[in-house]
């Protein structure tokens, strides 16, 4: 699979409105939690369904990723080593914590 147009349209929307996003995101009614200085600064949890590749999951993780406090891929089984792919490829922009529905049907059996 590729990378749909609507998606290379967003990413690219991402980085040259990066500063609306940001405004955005800081005008939300959210959390706010503490950073390593001590500082407060507002976060909001992000889902995405039907991710993909997760290319945009990194693209807004690298726009607004201070402002994220959660970020949530989303994809169905045959995607899930693509998106891993993805974000293993971009530790430097994502946190990465891999959970996958299918390991926790596995633990649950």
């Amino acid at each position: 699979g590729g990378l749909w147009s609507t998606g290379k349209a967003l990413s690219v929307y991402f980085v040259e409105y990066q500063a609306l996003i940001r405004n955005s995101f800081k005008n939300l009614n959210c959390k706010s939690r503490k950073t390593v200085d001590g500082s407060k600064i507002h976060s909001v949890n992000a889902l995405e369904l039907g991710s993909g590749n997760g290319l945009l999951s990194v693209c807004l993780a690298a726009v607004a990723g201070d402002l994220i406090g959660k970020l949530v891929v989303t994809d169905l089984d045959d995607h899930l080593n693509l998106m891993e792919k993805t974000m293993r490829a971009n530790t430097h922009i994502v946190n990465l914590d891999v959970n996958t529905d299918m390991n926790e049907d596995e633990s649950k059996s």
